[in-house]
């Protein structure tokens, strides 16, 4: 993790261009928030670092969607020699239903979805055609699940697929981005939308991303994908009502996460967002984060290193996620720790995947209380 980050370095901004003002290393500090991670003095805004100085430098659009390019581009190597594909492959695999990403980026985890659920079969063979009507089954029983009816296990809801997507990021010049990556991983998509949005993003203010509903950057296919700016901290979208469902659902089946709670000033706050927004019992939050590990000597260089890690990428690598997870499990009511795990050996447990959920108020009273920790 440590080497990755550094093999290529950040690039240089033309010096006559406002992005070559300075930007001073943040040194870290003890926290609370953390446990033992130190904290930042440098409060993150869910955007990289070099977006920031851009946008309040007043860079010209196409500037910016240059400076989100290029921290795109950034990360494909150090996300290959990390094996961070598979991991967004796995993640992404999970999701099912009506799905809402949070702190959705650039989309780097669009490519991973199974889209065939928010697509129409009109035309199809035979074949297509028994699927669909076998998803069509499945959707129905999903419906009667949320509602406490008929019974559905894990497989039966992966087969599902997507249903809805909705991608929500606090940056319009990182969901620029993620729109392209949107319209080249869902299938149909080219055919209906232009290689590049005709209108302009929305303005990125504080007032706007804290807009009730956010504003919207994508929204298509009747309103089973869309992407969305907001402030995930403060403001989330409802999922969207389907023919399919009778009812519009008010929560959402999945909820993904992939290394935002390093990048937001309160983890604890957005988790309880979250936990307000997926479905009781059935639903799952996934997150795949990145912070402490097992090994003291690898913590030390994360702390040492966490200032120019920030600097470049807008987020504490080395916050404690597992603490602060658990913490938040502990706080907000039914939240609870399906899974955590530490996959990738050579990364020595700073790669972690979690599974939650929020359990019903009938089932947080047929728990004991050691099950729900």
């Amino acid at each position: 993790m440590l080497v990755t980050s550094y093999i290529k370095s950040p690039p240089t901004p033309d010096p006559k261009s406002p992005l070559a003002s300075s930007v001073p290393t943040p040194t870290p500090r003890p926290s609370a928030i953390s446990g033992t991670a130190p904290q930042e003095d440098a409060i993150p805004t869910g955007r990289p670092s070099t977006l920031v100085t851009a946008v309040a430098a007043g860079c010209p659009d196409e500037e910016l969607r240059q400076t989100a390019e290029a921290f795109d581009r950034g990360l494909n190597l150090p996300e290959w020699l990390m094996g961070l594909r598979g991991l967004r492959r796995e993640l992404a695999a999970r999701a099912y239903g009506h799905v809402l990403e949070v702190a959705v980026g650039t989309g780097r985890n669009m490519p991973y979805y199974d889209w065939t659920g928010v697509i129409a079969s009109g035309g199809a063979g035979e074949a297509e055609a028994r699927a669909q009507r076998e998803r069509e089954r499945l959707v129905k029983l999903l419906d009667q699940h949320r509602w406490g009816g008929s019974k559905i296990d894990q497989a039966q809801l992966h087969q599902v697929g997507v249903l809805s997507f909705t991608g929500v990021d606090i940056s319009a010049d990182m969901l620029g981005i993620a729109r392209t990556r949107l319209r080249d991983a869902v299938p149909g998509l080219k055919r209906i939308m232009h290689r590049r949005r005709l209108e302009p993003l929305p303005e990125q203010s504080a007032a706007a991303a804290a807009a009730p509903e956010g504003s919207l950057v994508v929204d298509t296919l009747g309103g089973r994908v869309r992407l969305v700016m907001a402030d995930a901290q403060n403001t989330l979208p409802l999922p969207p009502a389907l023919p399919s469902s009778p009812t519009p659902p008010e929560k959402y089946d999945t909820i993904v996460q992939s290394f935002g709670l390093c990048s937001v000033a309160d983890p604890a706050q957005l988790l309880a967002h979250m936990a307000s927004l997926v479905q009781p019992d059935t639903g799952r939050i996934l997150l795949l984060e990145h912070g402490r590990g097992w090994y003291d000597w690898i913590n030390h260089k994360l702390d040492e290193y966490a200032g120019r890690h920030f600097q470049r990428y807008g987020c504490w690598w080395n916050r404690d996620i597992e603490c602060i997870v658990r913490e938040a499990a502990k706080t907000v009511p039914g939240l609870e720790v399906v899974k955590l795990e530490r996959p990738l050996l050579l990364q020595a447990g700073t790669t972690l995947l979690v599974e939650l959920r929020v359990a019903s108020t009938k089932q947080q009273q047929q728990s004991p209380p050691a099950e729900r920790q």
